[in-house]
């Protein structure tokens, strides 16, 4: 599994490309991401409540859980 850290590594690598490719191809880039998050809807909400468990678990307040909770609506919000 890859992590937050790596993909973030990965993230600014290819920044310089992404800035100099045409806007037809970064507007199909996060239409394709936008697709992903409603398809893979049940794995992200299934790890997100473990996520949220675990915060639980090691003390976390409340507030902070409550805007990281995912549900449907929320993911179909970011895929639109």
């Amino acid at each position: 599994m890859t992590t937050v850290q790596e993909l973030g590594t990965r993230v600014r690598g290819a920044a310089p490309a992404v800035a100099l490719s045409p806007s037809g191809a970064r507007d199909d880039a996060l239409r394709l991401a936008a697709d992903m998050l409603v398809e893979r809807s049940a794995a992200l909400l299934d790890a997100n409540a473990e996520d949220l468990a675990r915060a639980s678990a090691g003390g976390l307040g409340t507030t902070a859980p409550d805007r990281l909770r995912l549900d449907e609506t929320r993911i179909a919000g970011k895929g639109e």
